[in-house]
């Protein structure tokens, strides 16, 4: 098996006119539109975009092997989600954190967009842990309701982590120069030995 994370900011190469929009409610007034507009394109879009398949693109990746080897690629897509699917064809197994409603969906669909093709089949059907072992999925029974971030779980069970906020991501992105990238590496590295460890912890249990 081999534990891999991603992490992503938003690809704005996508056409405006198919971007997400602000949700405004009951909203009426053109100056209150106009202001909500404004301050979801400054912090809101960037979010949505970050998190949805559709619309990222993923800047970092790890990959963890058992044997405790690890691979981590920075800003070079194409090459990320050719590790990916040459890791998935010679391993029976990938574990990850809520991989199931994101990292997979991401690679999928960034695999399609930069014409990646896949390597093999993985199965994604829900309430099975092989050959998708979804953390994030086992400790909330799949129910996206009781879901709760890695952080709490890594905390809770009193496992040691150096989990920094995701949202700061997009931040070190476009801080490259000033060795932004080695904070995302940095970043996605201990979140990937994080679940790691939490794989460990849950074995037997789960």
């Amino acid at each position: 098996m081999f534990f891999f994370d991603l992490e992503t900011v938003p690809d704005f190469t996508v056409p405006e006119d198919i971007r997400p929009l602000p949700k405004l409610g009951v909203l009426k007034d053109p100056e209150k539109i106009k202001k909500k507009e404004a301050e979801y394109a400054n912090k809101g879009l960037i979010k949505d975009m970050s998190v949805d398949p559709t619309f990222n693109k993923i800047v970092c990746a790890s990959f963890l092997l058992h044997d405790g080897t690890m691979d981590t690629i920075v800003d070079d897509e194409v090459a990320i989600l050719k590790r990916f699917w040459e890791l998935a064809d010679h391993y029976p197994a990938v574990v990850g954190f809520n991989i199931f409603h994101f990292d997979l969906r991401t690679i999928r669909f960034r695999s399609l967009v930069n014409s990646v093709k896949p390597t093999c089949h993985i199965s994604t059907r829900k309430y099975q842990n092989d050959p998708v072992c979804d953390l994030a999925m086992i400790l909330c029974a799949w129910d996206m309701r009781n879901l709760k971030k890695l952080d709490f779980y890594l905390r809770r069970l009193g496992i040691p982590a150096k989990i920094a906020d995701g949202s700061m991501v997009y931040e070190w992105y476009n801080e490259k120069k000033g060795g932004g990238l080695d904070k995302i590496a940095e970043y996605n590295r201990e979140e990937v030995k994080s679940i790691k460890l939490l794989h460990e912890r849950l074995t037997n249990y789960y």
